[in-house]
């Protein structure tokens, strides 16, 4: 009921001898003819007779407290009863208003004792099991803020054990259940955006379903989604591919993995680890007395063997990936304020000419030569460069500092074992400003240009000073401002174009990548990634082979683009393997019978051929790959009458395929049905 840690912290508060806790063993219940002397005697689901009360020798007659009202009407309330004992000889007063007027489940009493310095009050309380079931027809009102909260107050009791939410087997199985009705008019809402001829683009229709269906899925996951069973899982499953089928256009036939591919998406069980881990790195990010850092530390028991919590699986995750010793970064918490005066720094993302991206790279190099003449040469001059081994492991920030009196100086800094090249940029600048605020006086004058050939990371700090959501980029500006009187430039330079200070830059950024990591700090967002790409690698390499599995390896489809909504339906549905205009298709559920057959599986039908050619069944694989009639279409488009499958990557080249082999259909009478 409340354990001998609370009984000595009452003991030292309120003086008192101790608290018998009922149900306890003979080692552990005080005796009361002993020193240990209980003065008060707390207990719950008494179940008391139903005109009695039971007495206990050397105590006052218990304020007692009944149970109102069934579960149902009509149907009889047990007696859970709640109950105060008062030591014989001790002056107390009852007390009221204890709970919420409209609450009628909660059972609740209260006495305040008026033998001591000053008036302790205790409180009694129950929250009776509320099961979200028909049979239970109770309204949870219970209301917490109600409860007094001061001190002179000591609260005891059960008032989350009970909780409607409460799943005793740790499943979730109520809120997956939940969770599907919340996302089917969603999916339904998405299916009116589109149809097989008309709708969105596809880039639209994939922001939709990610922000608006997934997300509401998602919502909250990381506390509860590692720990929810298998079978509801799959109950999950079942309602997020509804999604990719309103994307993509495919049939409910279409085997899941190239379904969820086509689409872009990834399984609920692929994100588990993921989501898991954001929330773990995200309490390693708070301050040492945060907390959720407090409850992320501690090792919890397990109730059930098959259950896992998400520090359980955010630390076997990062296990895996050799991140588990890795320093989070601490998150920013307080920002800079939106008034900060930002005018003395002047972000520019271009060169001033407007030089094709094409053009050679002595072009660009020329018109950057061009304008960074106007720039003051009189001043301090950064050239900073980050690098990251794929754009995602491994960063470094490098740094060529030039002063006004040609004095050089460099830095090289790890920024992180796993680390985009955007953040390796931040932290390139970040330490070059820090070395320049060293070098020179905080209220210099002098003016200061840095150049850079990343525009995301100029990008980000052009939304201002006040807007910065992470430690690197509010930090840079905070070492902007520091000098309000020093003029500031901020320039885009294009790399590798034969610039002297960004090829050095480059080298150094190269060499800090290659320096320890281990003592780097790595954001929230870097460590969600990086286990994200992880388990969706790992999906990936657990395709099934098929013919899907053959063009794409194990790599995603790139969105279709610049196609009709029925040409990016007809890609789709090709390769992922199951095109729903073809004969052998229709013929397989029952939609193109014949007098011979009304519908068979066999790919060697009649019915099933390929209605131009009539040599095989015009699967997808035929229709892409070996019909005749679009030979000399597959000459064109790819150099070769018989391609290989990866070259079915290109979504235009297949639109095209698919048109041509619907052409072909029609004048045998055989269009979209």
């Amino acid at each position: 009921m409340y354990h001998g840690r609370v009984s000595r912290g009452l003991h030292r508060r309120a003086g008192w001898d101790g608290v018998y806790q009922p149900g306890a063993s003979s080692r552990s219940r005080p005796d009361c003819g002993s020193e240990y002397r209980p003065d008060v005697i707390a207990i719950q689901e008494a179940q008391f007779p139903a005109k009695t009360v039971t007495r206990i020798p050397g105590f006052q007659p218990p304020v007692v407290t009944r149970r109102g009202r069934g579960r149902a009407a009509g149907v009889a309330a047990k007696g859970d009863d709640v109950a105060i004992y008062v030591r014989g000889g001790l002056s107390f007063a009852l007390l009221d208003r204890l709970v919420s007027p409209d609450d009628d489940t909660i059972e609740a009493c209260g006495i305040r004792i008026l033998d001591f310095d000053r008036p302790l009050d205790t409180f009694n309380i129950y929250r009776p099991p509320i099961r979200n079931t028909e049979e239970d027809e109770r309204e949870d009102r219970f209301d917490p803020r109600a409860l007094p909260a001061n001190d002179t107050a000591l609260l005891v009791g059960d008032v989350n054990a009970h909780h409607p939410l409460w799943d005793p087997l740790l499943h979730f199985g109520e809120h997956c259940s939940r969770l599907r009705r919340k996302v089917k008019p969603r999916v339904a809402q998405l299916r009116k955006l589109t149809a097989r001829s008309w709708g969105l683009q596809e880039p639209q229709l994939r922001t939709v379903a990610n922000g608006y269906v997934r997300g509401a899925l998602e919502y909250a996951a990381a506390a509860w989604l590692p720990a929810a069973s298998e079978s509801h899982v799959e109950l999950l499953e079942r309602e997020m591919r509804a999604t990719p089928r309103v994307v993509t256009g495919c049939p409910i036939s279409t085997p899941r993995d190239p379904l969820m591919a086509e689409a872009g998406m990834v399984p609920v069980r692929a994100r588990r680890e993921a989501l898991a881990v954001r929330l773990t790195a995200t309490a390693a990010s708070q301050r040492s007395d945060d907390p959720l850092r407090e409850v992320a530390a501690r090792t919890a028991p397990r109730r059930l063997r098959t259950t896992t919590g998400w520090r359980d699986v955010g630390r076997e995750a990062l296990t895996r990936l050799g991140l588990q010793e890795t320093p989070v970064e601490e998150r920013l918490h307080i920002t800079l304020p939106p008034w900060a005066d930002c005018s003395g720094v002047a972000i520019r993302l271009d060169v001033g000419a407007a030089v094709s991206r094409e053009a050679r790279d002595e072009v660009h190099r020329v018109a950057a030569e061009e304008h960074l003449a106007t720039l003051p040469d009189q001043a301090t001059w950064i050239w900073s460069d980050g690098s990251a081994e794929g754009g995602v492991a491994s960063g470094g920030g490098g740094a060529l500092i030039t002063l006004p009196s040609g004095e050089e100086r460099t830095t090289r800094t790890p920024a992180g074992a796993v680390c985009s090249s955007t953040r390796a940029e931040l932290v390139a600048m970040r330490a070059a400003l820090e070395e320049v605020q060293q070098l020179e006086d905080a209220t210099s004058a002098t003016p200061l240009v840095l150049c850079t050939d990343s525009q995301a990371a100029f990008a980000t700090l052009a939304t201002g000073a006040g807007e910065q959501r992470t430690t690197q980029g509010a930090e840079i500006w905070r070492l902007l401002l520091a000098a309000p009187d020093r003029p500031t430039w901020l320039q885009w330079v294009p790399a590798h174009c034969g610039l002297p200070g960004n090829e050095r830059a480059d080298e150094l950024a190269k060499e800090a990548s290659s320096l320890p990591q281990a003592a780097a700090p790595v954001d929230v967002r870097s460590l969600t990634k990086a286990v994200g790409r992880a388990a969706s690698k790992a999906w990936r390499d657990r395709w099934p082979d098929s013919f899907f599995r053959r063009i794409m390896r194990d790599r995603f489809p790139t969105p279709v683009l610049n196609e009709t909504r029925e040409d990016a339906v007809n890609v789709h549905q090709l390769r992922a393997g199951h095109l729903g205009l073809s004969t052998s298709y229709l013929h397989r559920i029952g939609r193109h019978p014949t007098p011979t057959c009304q519908q068979c599986e066999d790919l060697k039908c009649p019915a099933a051929l390929c209605l131009v050619c009539r040599e095989e069944a015009d699967t997808p694989e035929h229709v892409l790959l070996h019909c005749p009639c679009l030979a000399g279409m597959r000459l064109r488009l790819f150099g070769n009458i018989h391609p290989d499958a990866t070259r079915l990557r290109d979504g235009e080249a297949v639109a095209a395929l698919a048109r041509g082999f619907l052409r072909h259909r029609e004048p045998a009478g055989y269009g979209r049905p």
